[in-house]
């Protein structure tokens, strides 16, 4: 329990979003996946597939809540 314990410590110590370590890093793994998205059509594709994924996810959370009532109408779902 001790090992699984201290793996849980070390992992809620590292910096997460909005700390500046954290989006410095965010950053620059953007920057690389974007550079090789400029030079390799499978990886545009990957990564242009997996937005397109994510932000069908992100909308149907939003319509579901809006219909809940959780969330006004107004909010926009094309995020």
């Amino acid at each position: 329990m001790d090992a699984k314990k201290a793996l849980l410590d070390r992992f809620k110590s590292q910096p997460g979003p909005g700390h500046p370590e954290y989006e410095a890093r965010k950053k620059e793994r953007e920057a690389v996946i974007a550079a090789r998205a400029e030079r390799d059509p499978d990886i545009a594709e990957l990564q242009r597939s997996f937005a397109q994924e994510r932000r069908k996810a992100t909308r149907i959370a939003i319509e579901r809540a809006i219909a809940r009532g959780e969330i006004g109408p107004d909010v926009d779902v094309q995020v």
